[in-house]
Parts: C-alpha cells; structure tokens; sequence
C-alpha cells in the first residue's frame, strides 16, 4: 500500500485493515467474511491491487488497497484435502 501505516492482514476469521500501523484493526467489507485467509500478496506495478488466499480453496482480490474485497471466479477443487488450481 502507498501508506506507510497501513497493514492489511489475514486472520481466522478474514481480512482486517489498520490505517495507524497495527494499534487498532477493522474487518475489510466483501465475502471473505469467516474465511481462513493464509497469504496476501500486493501488485508491484499498482500497490491498489492485492490478492488474498485462503481456505476453503479460494482467491479474493482488491483494488482499493485493501478496503474492499470481491471472491474471484476459479477453477479450484473446493473438495479436496490439498486443493489445487486446474487449467484448462
């Protein structure tokens, strides 16, 4: 993110936003709601852009830093114990 006192993390029970370095956090809107969410990852090109995985098999993406969050359409096993992505 383009602030420095952001941070955007991945819980439990979803992804929470702090804008004053970690001393107080907010759940981030969108369906990630009571979602395990495992990695982050942050657009090199446009900080706005992050993407978010979690478990059950699924990618969530953002493009307002992390305010808001939207589930992506994908190909994933949802059922399997150690899902993977299938191309077609």
């Amino acid at each position: 993110p383009t602030n420095a006192r952001q941070v955007v993390v991945g819980t439990n029970e979803g992804i929470f936003l702090s804008n004053n370095s970690g001393d107080a956090f907010e759940r981030c809107a969108g369906e990630h709601q009571e979602t395990t969410v495992w990695s982050l990852a942050i657009d090199l090109r446009d900080s706005k852009r992050m993407l978010a995985g979690a478990r059950p098999a699924r990618v969530f993406a953002s493009h307002d830093s992390g305010r808001t969050w939207r589930r992506l359409p994908a190909p994933i096993d949802e059922a399997s114990d150690n899902p993977a992505l299938r191309y077609n």
